[in-house]
């Protein structure tokens, strides 16, 4: 059970670094259509819409990197957050899905309750 966990653990701090690699890329290319017109408004807003989006991808991405470390080094609340996120990873499509569903069947076992009970 203490693979699983880890792996499960791997999955959601790997899913985090994703999103945080899709938060830097889609900054550069808005922030970079923005200049290529060299407008003044078109970078204005150009420059909002990108740091906008940037922080809230990084937002979104930051819980799993927490959590997935959290479970690493056995912490209860991570358990429970992984949890909550795996559930909401179920309505991302195909990816977040896989990783949801295994989530929950590897953090709902009773063995694994154990491990964030009494540590390693």
């Amino acid at each position: 059970m203490s693979k699983q966990i880890d792996l499960v653990a791997y999955l959601h701090i790997g899913w985090g670094a994703l999103i945080l690699l899709v938060a830097i890329i889609a900054a550069v290319a808005i922030l970079g259509g923005g200049w290529i017109t060299g407008d003044e408004s078109i970078i204005v807003i150009t420059t909002s819409v990108g740091i906008a989006v940037a922080v809230l991808l990084v937002i979104l991405s930051l819980p799993s990197i927490i959590g997935g470390i959290g479970l690493l080094k056995r912490k209860p609340w991570s358990r429970i957050l992984i949890i909550v996120l795996s559930i909401l990873h179920l309505f991302s499509f195909p990816i977040g899905t896989a990783i949801g569903i295994f989530s929950l069947y590897v953090l709902f076992q009773d063995q694994a309750r154990g491990e964030f009970e009494y540590g390693r």
